[in-house]
C-alpha cells in the first residue's frame, strides 16, 4: 500500500508494482497506466489517457475531471463521496466491473462525453442526484452478459441517465424504475423491467420491435421517434405529431443508406401538403428527393425499376 500527496513518474509503467496506490493530494502527472487498486481522494483533472488494471475508487471529496480524454478501468469503479466529472465531447470513461455512485450532489457533472459500462450499474443513495446525466451525456451498457442497473433515486429530477443505448446481446434488466431523460437506442439485446417502469424522455430506437419489454414505459416528452410495436404498457405524457414521426423515419432511413430516395407530387421543393418531407431536399439534394410529374402510374414504375436494378 502507498500514499502519494502529488504526482507518480515512473520511467516505465511496469515499475510502479504496488498493490493499493492512494492519491491524497492533486497530482498533475500519471502514468499512462497503474496496475493494482487505485484510489484518488483529491482533484484530477487528466491530461491524457489514463488506464487502471484493476479497481478504481474516488473517495471523500475527490473530483475526477476525464478532462477530454478517455479513462479506462477494467475492474470496478466506485465513487465513494467523490465525482466523477465528463463535460467534453471528447470524455470518454470505459468501465470494465460494476460502476456503483454513493456521492454528493452530482448535478451538472454529467453533460457530454461516453459513459461505457460492462458490468452492472447501481446508483445508492448517498445524494438523491448523485449520477445526473444532463444534455448530451451519454450511458452505454456493452457487456458481454446479462447486466443489472438498479437507482435507489430514480426520477426527471433526481438520479438519471440522459441518452441510453443498450448494445449487450445478453440483454439488461432493471432491477428498479429509472429515467432516460434523452434518447434510448437498443442495439441488440432484450430490456426487461419485470414490475417497474421506464420513463423517456424524447425517443425511443428499437429496429428489432422487440428487444424493449419493461412492464410500463413512459414517454413525457415530444418523441419523434418511435419502434413499430412496444411489448409493455406504454404512456404518453408529452406528444408527437404523426407527420412529424413520418418525417423522421425518412431523415433516419436517408441518412443510413445513400441508396434511398424520395420522390414523388410535391414532396420536393414545398416538403409536402403536410409538410411531411419538409427539409429532406434541403439536407440530402435535389438528386435524393424530388418532385415528379402529377402521374401515378409513372411514379409507381420508376419506383419498380430502380428497386430492381
Amino acid at each position: 500500500m502507498a500514499f502519494i500527496g502529488a504526482d507518480l513518474i515512473p520511467a516505465v509503467d511496469t515499475l510502479w508494482k504496488v498493490d493499493s496506490t492512494t492519491f491524497t493530494g492533486t497530482p498533475t502527472s500519471l502514468p499512462d497506466s497503474i496496475s493494482g487498486a487505485v484510489h484518488f481522494q483529491g482533484t484530477v483533472i487528466l491530461t491524457k489517457p489514463f488506464k487502471v488494471n484493476g479497481a478504481a475508487f474516488l473517495d471523500g471529496s475527490s473530483i475526477f475531471t476525464a478532462g477530454g480524454h478517455p479513462f479506462l478501468v477494467t475492474g470496478p469503479l466506485s465513487t465513494n463521496g467523490g465525482r466523477l466529472v465528463m463535460t467534453n465531447a471528447s470524455d470518454s470513461v470505459d468501465v470494465g466491473g460494476a460502476y456503483t455512485v454513493n456521492s454528493v450532489s452530482g448535478v451538472g457533472d454529467l453533460t457530454n462525453g461516453k459513459l461505457v459500462l460492462h458490468g452492472n450499474f447501481t446508483q445508492v443513495a448517498n445524494s438523491s442526484n448523485d449520477f445526473a446525466g444532463t444534455l448530451l451525456h451519454q450511458t452505454i451498457f456493452a457487456g458481454s452478459s446479462l447486466q443489472t442497473v438498479t437507482f435507489a433515486n430514480p426520477a426527471i429530477a433526481n438520479s438519471r441517465f440522459q441518452d441510453l443505448v443498450i448494445d449487450n446481446p445478453a440483454g439488461v434488466n432493471f432491477a428498479t424504475a429509472a429515467v432516460a431523460a434523452g434518447n434510448v437506442t437498443v442495439l441488440q439485446g432484450s430490456v426487461t423491467a419485470a414490475g417497474h417502469g421506464i420513463i423517456i424522455g424524447t425517443n425511443l430506437s428499437d429496429a428489432s420491435n422487440v428487444s424493449w419489454r419493461p412492464d410500463t414505459t413512459t414517454f413525457n416528452g415530444a418523441a419523434t421517434l418511435l419502434p413499430d410495436s412496444i411489448q409493455s404498457v406504454t404512456h404518453f405524457v408529452g406528444s408527437i405529431t404523426l407527420a412529424k414521426a413520418l418525417n423522421t423515419a425518412m431523415s433516419d432511413a436517408m441518412r443510413a443508406d445513400s441508396s434511398v430516395l424520395v420522390f414523388g407530387e410535391d414532396v420536393g421543393m414545398l416538403g409536402g401538403v403536410f409538410r411531411i418531407t419538409d427539409g429532406l431536399m434541403a439536407e440530402f439534394g435535389e438528386q435524393r428527393c424530388f418532385d415528379t410529374p402529377l402521374a401515378e402510374s409513372g411514379i409507381v414504375g420508376m419506383a419498380v425499376g430502380m428497386a430492381i436494378n
